[in-house]
């Protein structure tokens, strides 16, 4: 009898694990299918959140429920970074055998922050916020609303149906609406009895990387997020030290404090304030090839002034980033009317001519250089420039060329800067010119114009000509010298007018006062010839001898001085 039991049981055992395996198989099969991607899917966000989906087991059975009888739209998948999820895996679906989008999953999954703003996915899906119009309606706070129907509007930009209740906040692009207090978010406390009444402005952001592909994940560390910002308060003209700027302490957002009166003298209407700066916080992004999606929420802390309660509105950055983008943004809060372009006046630029030959001499110079491994430094030709600037384009390169006693033009090795840092570089008795790229595609800056009026000032450098900056193969600008001693003179007082956080004149300086007081008339739709206008008022001012030029080769090379009236300041061309 105990024999039998025995051999019963070595049946019956390997039986039932075999029951439990084949459970175990059809459950796996079930779920696989529900994560498979079609085979005619190309998207790479989509690819990613597959295979992120099959290593999160937890999630798989949450996903299969959430899109039963459902279509998920994987070619529109978009994997993105924002204040709210961290990175997410934005996820559009619509009913089965429906053309429109009804909703979308907002997946967001865990990655490894690492140094050069890119991140690494670890691959665990977190549980997910359904969006439909039902739940943005009702579930999410309407000071983040315009972000997830921005998203929405993104893809009927492209084509695909949409439901409209899903991009019914887009109304809030680049306007503002006001908000009782149960709308207004939480927030520390700001003591106007003690502190002074505050004006608080909260920014939930979405970001994306719009560079060429690299086949990275792009995520932009908090700690950047709040640099952009500081570098925005300066171009919003109001210095970060006046601030308060710190991270939201229950969410990724970006809050920025200003007393009320500050913000009063800089602009009366905080609403005009909140838009402007959105925009200058997006310029900054676009030129790191981070393309920032904002809906800003402001609240006055304090009774200051008649309508400043607290508002929401939003802001959308470009989609398509152009190289010919800058700093130099329209400005929402001033009230300037940009031009057109900067006009054609060759009669009131006497140095034209004379500007455009030192530059065909400067870039004949540098298409026929060589290299050379001298004693103590190795030369390069101009090819090896640009491979460097291709291979490592979004930091500064900055070299010397010089001319020895045999008459032959020599490249320096190139000296680095950081990703927003300019770069060093060697000059001496025998430097010609300089030679630096912009990652951001400007125009020379106020920093690049104190160098060569350094340079100028040097009584070393008795050979230098100019400096010119690199922006790709077929557009150079270069600042000329025209008039040595002038240049030196200029030195003197523009040598502590630049800022060295962002190249620009410092806003509460003698330059800045200068160019404040013609701003009437330097103000144009293209972000360059503001900047160009901008650098030509001071140069002007101080009668500086030294000239802007452009060249452009396309079937030739095309060559354009840049100035501006000795007496109007009105900006010209030639």
């Amino acid at each position: 009898m105990m024999k039998k039991n025995v051999k019963m049981a070595n049946v019956i055992a390997p039986m039932i694990w075999l029951c439990v395996l084949l459970i175990c198989a059809c459950s796996q099969q079930e779920y696989d299918v529900g994560v498979s991607l079609p085979d005619e899917v190309t998207n790479r966000d989509a690819q990613r959140f597959v295979e992120a989906l099959k290593a999160s087991t937890d999630q798989q059975p949450v996903f299969q429920t959430l899109t039963k009888d459902k279509q998920v739209f994987f070619e529109d998948i978009r994997l993105c970074n924002s204040s709210m999820h961290g990175m997410v895996f934005i996820v559009p679906f619509g009913n089965e055998g429906a053309e429109m989008i009804s909703g979308a999953l907002y997946y967001p999954v865990g990655f490894t922050q690492l140094d050069n703003e890119c991140v690494e996915l670890n691959n665990k899906l977190k549980s997910p916020q359904v969006v439909t119009a039902e739940t943005l309606n009702n579930d999410i706070p309407i000071t983040q609303r315009f972000l997830y129907s921005n998203d929405f509007t993104i893809l009927s930009d492209k084509g695909l149906q949409v439901d409209d209740g899903l991009k019914a906040y887009e109304f809030l692009k680049d306007s503002m609406m006001q908000l009782t207090q149960e709308q207004l978010p939480r927030t520390r406390f700001e003591n106007p009895y003690t502190e002074g009444a505050k004006a608080v402005f909260k920014f939930s952001y979405t970001s994306s990387y719009m560079g060429t592909p690299d086949g990275n994940c792009h995520g932009v560390k908090h700690s950047t997020i709040e640099e952009w910002a500081k570098e925005a308060l300066w171009r919003s003209d109001i210095p970060p030290s006046y601030c308060k700027v710190e991270k939201e302490w229950y969410e990724n957002k970006i809050v920025i404090v200003i007393d009320c009166d500050i913000l009063y003298r800089k602009c009366p209407d905080p609403r005009d304030f909140a838009m402007h700066y959105s925009k200058m916080l997006q310029q900054v992004a676009i030129e790191h090839w981070i393309n920032m999606i904002v809906q800003v929420t402001y609240q006055i802390h304090g009774t200051y002034r008649l309508g400043w309660g607290g508002g929401t509105g939003g802001s959308t950055g470009e989609h398509k980033p152009k190289p010919s983008d800058g700093p130099y943004a329209d400005n929402y809060a001033s009230g300037v009317i940009p031009k057109n372009a900067i006009p054609e006046e060759c009669d009131s630029l006497p140095y034209s001519n004379k500007a455009k030959s030192a530059m065909k001499e400067m870039l004949d110079s540098l298409f026929s250089l060589k290299p050379y491994k001298g004693a103590k430094y190795n030369y390069i030709d101009f090819s090896q420039y640009k491979k460097i600037i291709k291979e490592h384009g979004n930091i500064e390169h900055a070299s010397a060329v010089e001319v020895y006693d045999d008459n032959r033009h020599y490249m320096v090795e190139p000296e680095k800067g950081g990703l927003s840092d300019r770069a060093k570089y060697h000059y001496g008795p025998y430097t010609k010119y300089i030679i630096h790229n912009h990652p951001n595609f400007t125009p020379p800056s106020a920093k690049d114009l104190l160098n060569l009026c350094l340079a100028a000032a040097s009584p070393e450098c008795t050979n230098i000509c100019g400096s010119v900056v690199f922006i790709d193969e077929n557009t150079y600008y270069a600042l000329i010298i025209n008039d040595r001693n002038k240049a030196a003179t200029m030195f003197k007082e523009i040598e502590n007018e630049v800022d060295d956080t962002t190249n620009d004149f410092k806003l509460d300086g003698k330059c800045g006062e200068v160019l404040r007081q013609y701003e009437h008339i330097s103000t144009f739709k293209s972000s360059n010839e503001t900047a160009i206008a901008r650098l030509s008022t001071i140069i002007n001012h101080f009668d500086g001898g030294i000239s802007i030029v452009k060249c452009h080769i396309k079937d030739k090379s095309d060559y354009t001085t840049y100035g501006s009236e000795k007496i109007s300041y009105k900006p010209i061309k030639c």
